[in-house]
């Protein structure tokens, strides 16, 4: 869960680490996306939620 996808290196760069430790990503949510940026692109293979699309 974060606040904002922008362009995705945030939480890309979260994912990659939690799944190098182990971890397994079920899905990404975020309050707020900003679509014009495409931070979705970087999450395609996760499922990708946000409340607010700007």
């Amino acid at each position: 869960v974060d606040d904002l996808l922008a362009t995705g290196g945030t939480i890309f760069s979260t994912v990659e680490l939690v799944e190098r430790l182990g971890g397994e990503i079920s899905a990404v949510v975020f309050l707020i996306e900003l679509l014009d940026l495409n931070g979705r692109q970087h999450l395609t293979k996760y499922d990708v939620f946000s409340l607010i699309k700007y």
